[in-house]
């Protein structure tokens, strides 16, 4: 069994048929595992970047409507994920012990909070990195609309290749986090990126320790 898991719903499974899936998966997982649900923002962020660029507003204003726009996909993941509760605060799964899944609604904790710059380099993906290290996880998976870390954009290249395991440097280099992602990821965490749409291969991942994906060493 693993201990403390960080699992990132991208924005980009909200609109996918397989999210009950994905959902009912992580409800049964967290009968045996510790989890933190950390939301992507999915088409409520698209709708902040829009009237970011319509209405030229500010960073900071356009930073706290993107994390508000995680913590509308948060309310969503809370009630598809049956017994899981809400929880504003990573550091107190941190401090508990029991199984179970926490959905993370992230407003209260990160307004106002420095230690993440305003801008459009910091999106869910390196939330989730840091919230890791609030929360004392020691596994993060970013649970994406793609097998893992691709060669190559997989838009333009139908034959790019799945990765299984990039270092730290490599990762910025496929884009398939933003930017910033490592600068938050901290060390000595597991960490791996999954395709949302096969919940199996997560319950592989937890279960046995591999699975089809990206592991980032």
């Amino acid at each position: 069994m693993t201990g403390k898991t960080v699992l990132k719903v991208g924005g980009s499974l909200i609109s996918g048929a397989d999210l009950r899936s994905l959902c009912r998966t992580i409800s049964l997982l967290g009968k045996r595992h510790s989890l933190l649900v950390v939301p992507g923002g999915g088409q409520y962020a698209d709708l902040v970047r829009r009237h970011h660029r319509q209405y030229a507003l500010s960073e900071e204003t356009s930073h706290l409507m993107a994390i508000l726009a995680m913590e509308q996909h948060a309310y969503l993941l809370a009630d598809l994920i049956a017994g899981s509760r809400l929880l504003p605060d990573p550091r107190a799964f941190a401090a508990g012990s029991e199984e179970g899944v926490c959905v993370w609604v992230p407003f209260s904790y990160l307004a106002g909070r420095r230690e993440l710059p305003a801008s459009w380099e910091i999106t869910s993906d390196s939330i989730a990195a840091f919230a890791s290290g609030v929360a004392g996880a020691e596994m993060l998976v970013l649970l994406k609309d793609r097998d893992g870390v691709l060669d190559a954009d997989p838009r333009l290249d139908p034959d790019a290749r799945l990765l299984p395991r990039v270092t730290r440097a490599e990762m910025a280099g496929y884009r398939c986090a933003d930017s910033q992602f490592t600068r938050y990821l901290p060390h000595g965490i597991s960490c791996w990126v999954l395709n949302g749409h096969h919940p199996a291969r997560l319950v592989e991942l937890l279960e046995q320790g591999k699975t089809t994906g990206t592991e980032v060493v």
